[in-house]
């Protein structure tokens, strides 16, 4: 029985061109349906930080050159943004300072990395409802909060510094985030705040000479505080829920850390008060006694 194999592909006619019209509409909808990641340069493609976000398509990539940036950047869509040069030479200061310098709401996957971060009496980054992103190396400072986030979840929070701000880190009502390696110092408040937010890991944090706490964990449940520092503030950690875990975190209040300096400092001056008694009374002598007796 002779088998005869009749080609899948048609090769001629009209079912072959029916066939590549199907086959390059299919690519053509499925190469439309996929979006390539740009790389946006500021100011080399525009001028400002804000213009490139709004140019910039989902999954882009923003890299801002040197130099000092004065506008408030709002934030909607997945994006990286990155200081090609890092936070000592890369900064953002608020253009309105009532309002958060960086502001990013609703959105999944955002990134940004590398800038001074300064002017807000909001915020210096502020999420809201963000999910599944990353705050990382930048230097926020002479804001009311460095960083912010509220109604957000499953964001890492890591190797950030925040000084001279009222608080250093302050997460509201957020679940499931990440903090591990910030530095947050010289607040005029408090280091890291935790306040109704759930289910949160420290790990690795330093906060130190802050005016009240180092960190504070308040109408909080189920945290996980891990190798944290918290010395040189009013008090080092502060919580009023039972409900979270504390693993070798090294803390000392401030009283503790200038306490041997002030004992040092007693002890001087009563040593120096008994010399002068001491001197004091060897030097007077009673009447009669001495030579003074035998003079007529």
């Amino acid at each position: 029985m002779r088998m005869y194999h009749k080609s899948f592909f048609p090769r001629s006619g009209a079912r072959y061109r029916v066939f590549t019209f199907v086959l390059s509409a299919i690519l053509l909808l499925a190469m439309a349906s996929y979006t390539y990641a740009g790389v946006i340069n500021v100011p080399g493609d525009y001028k400002s930080i804000q213009e490139a976000v709004d140019r910039a398509v989902e999954g882009d990539t923003v890299l801002v050159a040197p130099g000092s940036y004065v506008e408030n950047i709002y934030i909607t869509k997945k994006l990286s943004l990155q200081a090609t040069a890092g936070y000592e030479s890369t900064v953002i200061k608020a253009k309105l300072p009532s309002a958060s310098v960086v502001t990013v709401e609703g959105v999944d996957g955002f990134l940004i990395s590398g800038f001074t971060i300064k002017g807000s009496s909001h915020a210096g980054v502020h999420f809201r409802r963000v999910t599944g992103s990353t705050i990382t190396e930048n230097y926020l400072i002479n804001n009311l909060m460095g960083i912010y986030v509220e109604y957000s979840s499953r964001n890492e929070i890591s190797s950030n510094i925040a000084t001279k701000n009222a608080d250093g880190i302050n997460l509201y009502f957020s679940y499931r985030n990440e903090l591990r390696a910030n530095e947050s110092y010289s607040n005029r408040e408090k280091g890291i705040v935790l306040y109704s937010s759930n289910g949160n890991i420290l790990t690795l944090n330093e906060a130190r000479s802050n005016v009240w706490d180092g960190i504070t964990i308040w109408n909080s449940k189920k945290n996980l505080l891990s190798s944290n520092v918290s010395i040189g503030n009013t008090y080092a950690i502060v919580i009023n829920n039972d409900d979270n875990e504390l693993v070798g975190n090294r803390t000392m209040r401030r009283l503790y850390y200038v306490l041997p300096i002030v004992l040092i400092y007693l002890a001087l001056v009563l040593y120096s008060l008994e010399k002068r008694l001491f001197r004091y009374i060897y030097k007077v002598k009673p009447k009669g006694v001495g030579p003074q007796r035998w003079q007529k």
